[in-house]
């Protein structure tokens, strides 16, 4: 419930945001764009992907928790501000790996998908950069990409302008803006 009697409510696929509603039911406003962020692509804090839990406190903040890559949970101020977000832990294990020709980049595998964070060595802030979901399998959204088992102790390698993860047991993928596509697995 919210402080005026309302009610927030988390709304899937395929509109991937937070509905309020009056005491009577009216839909009010809703937080995050409609359809959500991009399976694949640059981080938009501002919009879900599969927001799945939420609290409303008395004072009005709301807290997502989304069931999405990466795991996250965010705080938005009464008006639907983003205040903060919080990264969860996706696998726990060693399967990060620094880009050795950008160290700022460091890449996570989190049993199914990539996650690029931004690191500052100033602040120690880390930052979702970009995301790649459901690299081990094919997508609904992009049968046709096929998958490629890219698990255990990554090397982040640059060529031409390209950016392929490679992996200890063989698979290589190549990360675009937006997309990934499977190369190889030994």
């Amino acid at each position: 419930a919210t402080p005026d009697g309302g009610c927030a409510a988390s709304v899937g696929a395929p509109r991937h945001q937070v509905v309020y509603f009056s005491a009577a039911g009216k839909e009010l406003r809703a937080v995050g764009k409609a359809g959500g962020r991009p399976l694949c692509g640059k981080m938009q804090p501002e919009n879900f992907i599969s927001p799945v839990g939420l609290c409303v406190t008395g004072n009005g903040k709301l807290f997502v928790a989304e069931n999405s890559v990466p795991k996250r949970f965010t705080r938005w101020s009464p008006t639907g501000t983003l205040e903060k977000q919080f990264i969860g832990p996706q696998y726990y294990s060693g399967m990060f790996g620094i880009d050795e020709e950008n160290p700022d980049y460091i890449y996570g595998d989190t049993h199914g998908s990539l996650i690029r964070f931004k690191f500052d060595y100033k602040t120690g802030q880390w930052n979702v950069d970009s995301y790649w979901t459901n690299v081990y399998v094919g997508t609904d959204n992009a049968p046709d990409q096929g998958a490629a088992p890219a698990k255990w102790w990554p090397r982040i390698r640059h060529h031409n302008g390209k950016t392929w993860w490679c992996s200890g047991n063989g698979g290589i993928v190549q990360l675009d803006d937006g997309s990934f596509r499977p190369l190889a697995a030994v």
